[in-house]
């Protein structure tokens, strides 16, 4: 089930945010609201292959608005520090603490629903 998860993750994270939703998030809510309603569908329809209807809902809702919460801040953070050319360092380290905070979400509330 968490290669499922992983891969509408990566799907929904990476693959259908263009670049226009990419770069403008950070300062437009729309377009963070579109990222996490695509990302919340990619989401509901990977775990109805794997999870009961009722189940899928509330794991891809409750990853959406995770999803939400945590682009809203790491897409400022990111956006700050994306031109610091001597130190593109820290833009990776923010881009991976973003992953490592979605991949740890994922697993816990796959977990709760599969126990639920």
């Amino acid at each position: 089930m968490i290669y499922v998860v992983l891969v509408a993750h990566w799907v929904g994270d990476f693959l259908l945010q263009d670049s226009r939703l990419a770069l403008n998030k950070y300062r437009d809510r729309w377009c963070l609201l579109e990222h996490c309603v695509t990302y919340a569908s990619t989401m509901g329809v990977a775990s109805s292959f794997i999870l009961p209807p009722e189940r899928a809902v509330v794991f891809a809702l409750v990853n959406a608005a995770a999803h939400l919460v945590i682009d809203a801040v790491t897409s400022r953070w990111t956006h700050k520090t994306w031109g610091w050319a001597e130190h593109p360092r820290v833009f990776w380290n923010v881009i991976g603490f973003d992953q490592l905070l979605h991949v740890t979400l994922l697993a816990l509330t796959l977990k709760a629903v599969t126990a639920w």
